[in-house]
Order: C-alpha cells, then structure tokens, then sequence
C-alpha cells in the first residue's frame, strides 16, 4: 500500500494514523511548519504491528523536532531534515535502516540512541552537532560528510562494537569526538579545517577503550598557534590513538600515506 501526505503549518504527522498499521509504503511526505515534532512513529506495546514500515521521499521543514522514530525496524529513504528548532532526526527504536540522509540548519543533527540500526548515504551541513550516537551499539554508518559544523562532526557518545566507515570531515569546531565509548570500528576517516581556536581533529576521553583506527586516516589541518592539538586523548586506559600526534595505539592499524598533515599558515594569512 502507498500512501502520499503533504502538511503545511500542521501539528505534524503521528504515524500509525489509525490503529496499528505495518508493512506499509509512504511516499512523497512533506511536513513543514508543523508544531512540535514534524513525524513522529510510535512504539506499540506490540512491537511488530508497528514494523516494516518504508517512508520513501520524506522532507520535513521547520518543526522543532524534524523526524523521531520510536518504534523499530522502520526504513526510511531519501530523508531531509531542515530548519529545526532543536534536532533533525531522533532515532530511539532499534533495528531501524536510513538511506540517503540529509540534515542542514539545525541545532543537532542526527540524534541515535538505539541498538541495530543503519545510517549509509548521510550528509550534515550547517548544524551545531551534526552526528551523535548516543549510547548505541551494533549500529552501522557508512559514507557520511559533516560540514561547516559548529561543534563537532561526529560524536560517539558512549556505546560499543559500532563499524563508523567512509567518514568525512570539514570545516568544523571538532572534529570526531569519543566520550566512554569502547570496541568501536572507525575505518577511513578525513578530517580537514577543524578549529580555530583549542580545537582538537579527534578528541579520546572519558574511558574510550578499545576502539580501533583502520583503512586510512587523513588529518589535514591548520595549525594556528593557540594551544591546538591534533589529537587529545585524556582519562583512557587503552586508547585507540596516540596524544597529540595521533599514532596508532593497539588494536589501531591505520595508514597514513602522506603522514600527518599540519600546515602552518603564511604571515600573509
């Protein structure tokens, strides 16, 4: 079954609409102006006459909160979040799969904080945090940009055994953060113009053990003066990179080809 839904200075779509509803196909949803939370798919007290659901072509505008998804195995494709007041995607429910992601002009960007689920085709742009995994395990994100960010790329906020791959990285505050997170995977990861004032490109606290750096790790980054630091590593016992210089530490096996790159910008700026 299709569907198509077009709502505009609504109260925002509350998926099922009516009654449990599952193994349905929505298409060309677009939410904008909403109040509160644009689409918001709830949790059944039985799980399973909430799941497989397919939201296809989905855009919401202006909300303040864009998209939240509380009940699992959903999947969602083509999804931009815009313009939010507080965060553009929320994922609670587990086992949940995004493709081809889009989140610009918000507070934070993605928000994760289930088990299971999978990001893959993921841009974020012009957001003060653009990804955050919040606690998740056994989660997948592959291909993802963060850009013109003005706090932190990508957070990885507590959790474990997560495979980060194909990560890219600009013009941010930070760059990738890790607070108590452990056993994670991180594999090709570029980070470029951090900064510019006491900013790190990666930053390893709290307990963040464990984690591992492969495939390869590009670090081009200006070095202004003020205290910077490529890599900050604190309050870990078994860290996957080196302070400062951001060597490998084991189980980390990353390649750097052209070395660590440093630029030390001109007296002309």
């Amino acid at each position: 079954m299709r569907q198509q839904f077009h709502y505009d200075g609504h109260d925002g779509l509350l998926w099922p609409l009516h009654g449990e509803l599952l193994l349905q196909t929505i298409t060309d949803l677009h939410v904008s102006h909403a109040n509160g939370t644009g689409i918001q798919v709830t949790y059944s007290t039985v799980p399973e006459d909430t799941t497989g659901n397919v939201f296809r072509d989905v855009t919401v505008v202006d909300p303040s909160y864009g998209i939240t998804v509380e009940g699992p195995e959903q999947t969602f494709i083509d999804v931009r979040a815009e313009f939010n007041d507080s965060v553009g995607i929320s994922v609670y429910g587990p086992n949940n799969l995004f493709v081809g992601v889009t989140v610009t002009n918000n507070p934070d960007g993605i928000e994760i904080y289930n088990d299971g689920s999978t990001f893959l085709n993921v841009t974020g742009v012009h957001n003060d945090y653009s990804i955050i995994l919040n606690g998740s395990t056994n989660m997948i994100v592959a291909n993802a940009t963060a850009a013109n960010t003005g706090t932190y790329g990508f957070w990885l906020d507590g959790g474990d055994f997560s495979l980060i791959k194909n990560i890219a990285i600009s013009n941010t505050g930070w760059g990738f953060l890790f607070t108590g997170a452990t056993n994670n995977t991180i594999e090709n990861l570029t980070i470029a113009n951090v900064g510019p004032y006491h900013t790190s490109a990666i930053e390893i606290l709290n307990s963040s053990n464990f984690n591992r750096f492969t495939g390869l790790l590009k670090l081009d980054i200006e070095d202004d003066g003020s205290g910077y630091t490529v890599c900050r590593v604190a309050n870990n016992t078994n860290p996957a990179l080196v302070d400062v210089t951001c060597a490998n530490n084991d189980p980390s096996d990353a390649l750097r080809p052209w070395g660590l790159i440093q630029r030390i910008p001109s007296s002309g700026g």
